[in-house]
Formats: structure tokens, C-alpha cells, sequence
């Protein structure tokens, strides 16, 4: 059995390689599926050892701005993990 940990992020460069690290000591593989952070999240998680999604999807916010459809960002995460 592999065991995969996936982490969805935005603006996670403080963190990333902490998690990847930690989840990489024991999982076969980390996967990050980012949803277009605006710091270095994704090279900083590449660096670590993570493969990096982009997750693609955004909405317009009645409040302006634009955020991720939690639910479909978290299940970019499950697939990926299954087909790794």
C-alpha cells in the first residue's frame, strides 16, 4: 500500500516546506495542489520534494475578489492521490 498526503494551499510559503518535510519523513509521496498563491508556495514546495498542482478553477466573490470552490479544490487533492 502507498500512502500519499496532499494539502491543498494559497499563500502557504511560511509553511510548505515544513509540511512536505514532516508528511515526506513516513508518506510516499507529498502532493500540493496550490490555488494560485501569490508568494513562492509552489517553487518552495517543488524544492521540498512535493509534485505541485495548480488547481484551476476560480470564482468571482459577490464581495469582489476571487477565491477556490473548497469542495472541488479538496477533491483535485483525492484524485490526485489515487492516481499516484
Amino acid at each position: 500500500m502507498k500512502i500519499v498526503a496532499t494539502c491543498r494551499t494559497l499563500n502557504e510559503a511560511a509553511n510548505v516546506a515544513r509540511f512536505v518535510a514532516g508528511y515526506g519523513s513516513f508518506c510516499d509521496d507529498v502532493v500540493i495542489v496550490d490555488g494560485w498563491s501569490e508568494d513562492d508556495t509552489r517553487a518552495l514546495a517543488r524544492k521540498a520534494g512535493a509534485e505541485v498542482l495548480l488547481f484551476q478553477e476560480k470564482v468571482q466573490c459577490a464581495a469582489g475578489g476571487v477565491r477556490n470552490p473548497h469542495g472541488r479544490h479538496i477533491n483535485v487533492c483525492i484524485r490526485a492521490a489515487w492516481t499516484m
